[in-house]
């Protein structure tokens, strides 16, 4: 290497970048200097002194013979990246200029207008427009500040992309962006490292609830096989709801989902099904009714136990498209079993869909000193009723059936059933309406004894 004519110092930059193939990752070598190269990476550096020609022997003059730098590319001494350190790398002024470039390319989202409690599915497309590969790297996005996905790439080779998706339900409505960044944690040393976050406007609309619930109870009442409601607005009459539990739970594809009530306020115990896609925070509302859902036009065949309404997420998210192998569990007291002569074997789910009730495949799991347990398959959540097979009741009362009502009472005394009411209200994410009144059930005592009568008359 030779000096131009005129030059004081001969400088030299150098650095390392080592794949490390356990990890995938780029092991960077300085990780920061006061000086940078043409292609922005952090480099050490030295410099050689130099002096002005010798007459006599045309070799420049130079203080340290030791500093003189190797002559032709085709030297193969090394270059060393710190002058403290005995590691060498090779200097390869080709590889150093093939660095990446990663940039958001893209975001976008469906439905494109949302709605509050809309289930929200964004798409990013992330790129490499560097001119050489990338490591592996982190993709975060943010909705105000919140973090709502985090996603890993195993790397970009130059001008390639990819694409991937995930789901997010807005809790309210406003006029919100989401940003995305690609490698946040610069992982991997890029030709421009200002280029990498993206941020987009989006507008969610509020939710009109009278409207939205008048849809929600045609879309229920003539079609039972969508899916379910949604966690959000009940068809369902409040007058009719007896308790209301809650569960959420936060949904990705690939993972079973589970949602528990286990406070024993309900006739439910777990709702669960496998998702075909991720879906975030997602609400399943479990309504145990009074008698027969007012959503509903007929009552299901035989004797009923329980009426009770499962709604999972937003409209359509427990479409059969999106969740497969669900099953709901739930308990049958004994005292209800041995009181009505009722063969536990016989116990069954029975689900409105289509416009009929169709009896689902049901099996005991279990039982403890207060209840019964058991599990059937659905295709879908709507309303339920906990039935035994024989002959079918007329409900009465403006459809509520209230042969139900009595049988359910005869398992507990009006201070039982009221104290179980009252403890389920009293905790997070149960609501009840049962009577407030001193000594008030939904039935009174006089008036279930001369019901049952009547009952046990009509089957002769």
């Amino acid at each position: 290497m030779k000096p131009n004519s005129g030059s004081n110092e001969i400088l030299f930059f150098a650095r390392a970048a080592l794949k490390n193939n356990a990890t995938g990752n780029y092991e960077v070598n300085p990780l920061s200097s006061a000086d940078l190269d043409q292609q922005g990476w952090y480099v050490y550096s030295h410099s050689i002194p130099v002096t002005a020609n010798s007459p006599d022997s045309g070799v420049p003059d130079s203080p340290d013979s030791n500093n003189t730098a190797p002559d032709g590319p085709e030297s193969n001494d090394p270059v060393s990246a710190d002058p403290e350190s005995n590691d060498p790398v090779s200097a390869d002024p080709k590889s150093a200029a093939q660095t990446p470039d990663l940039i958001i390319e893209d975001i976008s989202w469906e439905p494109a207008n949302p709605y509050e409690k809309d289930n929200m599915t964004f798409e990013l497309t992330v790129a490499n427009r560097g001119s050489g590969p990338s490591g592996s790297f982190g993709v975060k996005c943010y909705v105000e500040e919140d973090e709502v996905s985090s996603d890993s790439i195993s790397g970009l080779e130059a001008g390639s992309n990819t694409t991937f998706t995930f789901d997010w339900v807005p809790p309210s409505s406003g006029d919100l962006n989401i940003k995305a960044v690609a490698d946040g944690g610069n992982q991997v040393p890029e030709s421009d490292e200002g280029n990498n976050e993206k941020v987009e406007p989006f507008t969610v609309k509020a939710l009109n609830t009278s409207s939205s619930s008048s849809s929600s109870s045609s879309s229920s009442s003539s079609s039972g096989g969508s899916g379910g409601g949604g966690g959000g607005v009940s068809p369902e009459p409040a007058s009719n709801v007896e308790v209301k539990e809650l569960s959420q739970e936060f949904i990705t594809n690939g993972n079973q989902a589970k949602f528990e009530f286990p406070r024993n306020v309900s006739c439910i115990a777990s709702v669960e099904f496998e998702p075909k896609r991720s879906f975030g925070k997602v609400t399943t509302v479990v309504e145990m009714l009074k008698g027969q859902s007012r959503i509903v036009p007929t009552l299901p065949y035989g004797t009923v136990y329980r009426h009770v309404n499962i709604w999972v997420g937003n409209q359509g998210t427990a479409d059969p498209k999106n969740i497969e192998n669900a099953v709901v569990s739930f308990r049958v007291e004994k005292n209800w079993i041995d009181s009505n002569g009722v063969d536990e074997s016989e116990i069954g789910l029975s689900r409105y869909s289509e416009e009929k009730w169709g009896e689902l495949s049901t099996r005991k799991v279990g039982e403890d000193d207060r209840y019964v347990y058991f599990e059937a398959e659905t295709p879908g959540f709507s309303p339920f009723a906990i039935t035994v097979p024989g002959t079918s009741v007329s409900g009465v009362d403006g459809g509520v059936d209230e042969k139900s009502q009595v049988l359910s009472s005869v398992s507990k005394t009006d201070s039982e059933q009221t104290n179980m009411l009252a403890e389920g209200a009293e905790t997070s994410g149960v609501e009840s309406t049962a009577a407030e009144e001193t000594g008030t059930s939904l039935i009174s005592g006089n008036k279930s004894k001369i019901l049952i009568w009547i009952v046990f008359y009509s089957s002769y």
